[in-house]
């Protein structure tokens, strides 16, 4: 589909996929000899090989056939503009996050309920006490 960077096919073939946890952040794996990571450190090390940040590069949590538990969407593929989606499950940049019938499904991009649950938060406790009256302001709520 597109043109692939060298140092990217490089790490593409050399990482491996090994269990970490939920809640870690990613990693930046680009400097490591023998990657080793999750879904998100994949995503996180292709963004960096791209030279890209948000919002030419969005990290989104999917649904997938390996996720465990089945109803949490714990899948994290990487849409870079221009180029289209990867993963660390299908290492080729494709146009639809769809690389095996509907899977992986998107379902909203990493980080973006901590976002909403922080400003929720800090709404209910004061931190922000323009905020709420800004929205209601502009008919958000």
């Amino acid at each position: 589909m597109c043109e692939v960077k060298p140092e990217l096919a490089r790490f593409v073939v050399a990482f491996k996929i090994v269990p970490t946890s939920l809640i870690g952040l990613p990693r930046d794996l680009s400097d490591d000899p023998e990657p080793r990571g999750d879904c998100q450190d994949f995503a996180k090390t292709v963004a960096r090989i791209e030279g890209v940040k948000f919002p030419r590069a969005i990290m989104i949590r999917c649904w997938s056939r390996e996720g465990k538990p089945r109803w949490m969407p714990r899948h994290a593929i990487l849409w870079v503009k221009g180029k289209g989606f990867i993963d660390s499950t299908h290492r080729e940049y494709r146009k639809t996050p769809w690389a095996d019938g509907w899977l992986p499904f998107p379902a909203w991009p990493v980080g973006s309920l901590f976002v909403v649950a922080g400003v929720q938060i800090g709404e209910g406790m004061g931190w922000w006490p323009g905020l709420f009256a800004l929205g209601a302001r502009v008919g958000l709520w």
